[in-house]
């Protein structure tokens, strides 16, 4: 990766080029030991409930909890300064060593002034630490009951509130806050709190045996003047047995996060420089905005629900979302394509250093698609049951705009690489058979995954498509002394060992949609007490 640029003097041991020459790449090569990360994480969790039944058989509750994380992680890294004085001669404890950045420096013995010694290593190398704990209190109410608004149904009601306090503090290493690391350059330690205050009801009723209704409506005060309230209803019609048709519309609203407006973050992608053409990791610093916008939508659903017969069952839901305001972190790759000079971009010798990004709010997203699942069970002979079931998932569209006023793009099917959004598959399913017994069975599970664009190469990325299977056995019998309902579980996920489709970067995959593990073997045991 290019994090930082340095400068090998002429004087240095390890140059054989005798002028000065520009330094692009990492301190210690291939030969050094991995760099592990540490994470060390805490979480606390407190709960109690109260709840009363009242004579007509109303039941209020009160809630609160309390829960606490504590995230360290501890990465090795460069000290720049210390760096650079070791490339010009005075590195090590005494200040008098060099550091040979070439690979003639694992070619050599230890006394030849070509070898660097542990000492001129150590002034250098450092340990960036990141201390992070966001904490949540909860106080909520709920009471909900029946009553009868009309002669020939009864109405269920809902009513509630909730309070949240939340924290977030991000503690760093001196050095980090003074912008010392070649790698991580460094930030501010960072803190932040947010008082939520909702409030909600819900009815629900039947005018006639064939039609339900649900009413909603919440409403939540968010400090600095914000707040929404935001109704839903749902309509559920049955005309037969057979048949049920159900539709939703509903608005929402969401808060920036306290990490959004107050985190500070740094990270490594893969950017192209149009500037010179090359391609590596560059670092990329994300600070949280306190100027962030709530997000607003606009939802509506509506859905088919036919049982042909007493084995088979079958869903169709169509869904459509409307975003305003959506929050997104500033994607680095767009910023350098959009403008490669932009003052955002750190340059030095014509090779970007560093880009800063934020998070904003993109103007508007609009996506569309439906929903298909079937569900077919049978009885066989020998007290077999046989289940054949499967689901899909489709994107019609995802339309977005970077800015307001912006011309909407449709980018599902795509990688965005170099946009807001992620990885888009116009499709996923997912189809389950199985046939079981009281005493054992058996499953096979058939994953799929669309090809879709890859925006960065302007290539396909592939479709997969990934087998798991399971047996399981009722070993009640063995612990019947200790317990009930054992249940011994032998699987393989990704039976044939299928890879992510190839994708020109350098982890090779798309961590966003697949999973790099090959074929896993497992074994479980399961049972109730």
């Amino acid at each position: 990766p290019i994090l930082n640029l340095g400068t090998i003097p002429a004087n240095n041991p390890g140059n054989i080029f005798k002028v000065p020459v520009l330094f692009l790449g990492r301190a210690l090569g291939n030969n050094a030991e991995e760099n592990i990360v540490r994470h060390l994480s805490k979480t606390y969790r407190f709960s109690s409930e109260l709840s009363k039944e009242f004579e007509d058989g109303s039941v209020g509750n009160i809630k609160i909890s309390y829960s606490k994380n504590s995230n360290i992680v501890k990465i090795q890294d460069i000290l720049e300064k210390e760096f650079n004085d070791a490339l010009n001669g005075f590195g090590g404890s005494n200040s008098d060593q060099f550091f040979n950045p070439f690979g003639s420096s694992a070619l050599v013995s230890q006394d030849d002034n070509l070898f660097n010694s542990e000492d001129v290593i150590d002034t250098f190398l450092s340990k960036a630490i990141y201390d992070y704990s966001p904490s949540l209190f909860l106080l909520e109410g709920l009471f909900n009951g029946k009553i009868s608004l009309f002669e020939n149904f009864d109405t269920t009601y809902a009513f509630g509130f909730q309070y949240r306090k939340e924290k977030i503090n991000g503690d760093h290493d001196k050095d980090f806050n003074n912008e010392k690391y070649l790698f991580l350059v460094g930030g501010p330690d960072f803190q932040g709190r947010e008082d939520v205050y909702s409030f909600f009801s819900e009815f629900n009723f039947s005018p006639t045996k064939t039609l339900d209704l649900v009413l909603a409506l919440r409403s939540e005060i968010y400090g600095k003047n914000l707040s929404s309230t935001d109704p839903k209803i749902l309509i559920q019609w049955s005309p037969k047995n057979w048949i049920s048709m159900n539709s939703s519309y509903g608005t929402s609203y969401r808060a920036p996060s306290i990490f959004q407006r107050f985190s500070v973050q740094t990270s490594l992608q893969n950017i192209t420089d149009p500037l010179n053409g090359s391609r590596v990791f560059r670092r990329v610093k994300t600070v949280g905005s306190e100027s962030l916008n709530p997000e607003e939508s606009k939802n509506f659903n509506a859905g088919l629900n036919l049982r042909f017969s007493s084995n088979l069952i079958m869903k169709l839901n169509y869904w459509r979302y409307n975003y305003t305001n959506l929050i997104a972190k500033e994607n680095a790759q767009s910023i350098v394509d959009t403008n490669p000079m932009d003052n955002r971009i750190t340059r030095r010798a014509n090779q970007i250093l560093s880009i800063e990004t934020t998070y904003i709010n993109n103007s508007k997203v609009k996506t569309s698609g439906f929903d298909v699942g079937f569900n077919y069970n049978i009885s066989l002979t020998n007290e077999f049951n046989f289940k054949l079931s499967g689901d899909l998932t489709y994107i019609g569209n995802y339309f977005i705009s970077n800015m307001t006023g912006d011309e909407l793009i449709d980018v599902s099917g795509s990688r965005n690489f170099r946009n807001f959004a992620r990885s888009l598959p116009k499709w996923r399913s997912f189809i389950n058979l199985s046939l079981s017994n009281s005493f054992y069975g058996g499953a096979l599970n058939v994953r799929s995954i669309s090809g879709y664009k890859d925006d960065q190469n302007n290539k396909r990325i592939n479709n997969q498509i990934i087998y798991d299977g399971q047996i399981y056995f009722d070993v009640s019998k063995l612990f019947n002394s200790i317990g009930k309902n054992y249940k011994l579980t032998f699987g393989v996920q990704n039976i044939l060992n299928t890879l992510p489709p190839d994708l020109k970067t350098t982890v090779g995959y798309d961590s966003k949609v697949h999973n790099p593990r090959g074929r896993v073997v497992f074994m479980a045991i399961e049972s109730n007490f």
